[in-house]
């Protein structure tokens, strides 16, 4: 059984970073094997080229992108750390989605025996059997979020790509990060760590 790490932030000190740093510990202290795939330390390219769209007919798949799928499908469980900004991911982690997480590997259309509501086929996830953990942090207080977005940054992690790919999910968001670490927010950080990956293991 492997686990992935997915970090995204460029920073190695600050909220995002705590939580991988207890990760981190948490699987060595738990003898558990782990991955760490830094997307900004590798320089990874979100672009998604033309060949590779399927509006191309025969998209290619780049030789990178088998890598992080193999990697994906040897795996059992996936922990994705990385901030909310501009309401949504780093464009860097939006890119490996769909450069990585590709239709025929992460999912399929089943076609529907009639139409329903004009709909012809529904989606089936491929990645079923792993889980996975999201750890975000927004600058925005969750009650606002809650009233003002219903939920939408948490909801979009878990069910637009994970568990759209048959990936069971749990989110947690640690709301305020508008300024340095704070003594208050790391403990907040230990606690919610711990949770999220005594439920995925």
């Amino acid at each position: 059984m492997r686990t992935i790490i997915i970090y995204v932030h460029p920073a190695k000190k600050g909220h995002n970073a705590s939580f991988l740093e207890r990760a981190e510990r948490w699987l060595r202290e738990n003898d558990e094997e782990y991955e760490l795939v830094d997307l900004y330390e590798k320089g990874y390219d979100p672009v998604l080229q033309k060949q590779e769209h399927p509006s191309s007919g025969t998209p290619a798949v780049s030789e990178e992108t088998k890598r992080y799928q193999e990697k994906i499908k040897g795996a059992d469980r996936l922990i994705l750390i990385y901030p909310i900004w501009n309401g949504g991911p780093p464009a860097i982690l939006k890119g490996f989605f769909d450069r990585v997480f590709t239709a025929r590997f992460a999912f399929r259309y089943q076609r529907l025996p009639f139409p329903i509501f004009g709909l012809r086929a529904r989606p089936v996830g491929l990645l079923r059997g792993k889980k996975a953990v999201v750890f975000l942090t927004s600058g925005s207080m969750r009650w606002t979020q809650r009233l003002f977005l219903r939920d939408f940054y948490r909801v979009a992690a878990k069910k637009a790509v994970l568990s759209f790919c048959g990936i069971r999910t749990k989110v947690s968001l640690l709301d305020g990060c508008t300024g340095p670490l704070t003594r208050r927010q790391r403990q907040k950080i230990e606690r919610m760590a711990v949770r999220g990956l005594r439920w995925l293991f």
